[in-house]
């Protein structure tokens, strides 16, 4: 079992009647799962979900380019 093996839902008597509730439970997962990784990997994903580019990334990070891609090849394949 990994860091990535559980989802949060609301409970059901919360969304059966309520639109938006899939959304909620979508942002509950990033951020959980976003909570979860090491604090270098999680700079990379919070830098490239504000629109920063890889290279802007890895300059502002002090790191290659090369790596920037690595991470968010990892991290975001669990979104």
């Amino acid at each position: 079992m990994t860091i990535f093996d559980t989802t949060y839902e609301l409970p059901d008597e919360l969304t059966d009647n309520w639109q938006g509730a899939e959304e909620i439970e979508a942002e509950a997962n990033r951020y959980w799962l976003l909570k979860r990784l090491p604090i270098k990997e999680r700079k990379v994903v919070k830098l490239y979900l504000k629109g920063y580019t890889q290279k802007e990334i890895a300059e502002k990070l002090g790191t290659y380019q090369r790596d920037v891609s690595r991470t968010l090849k990892k991290c975001l394949k669990y979104s």
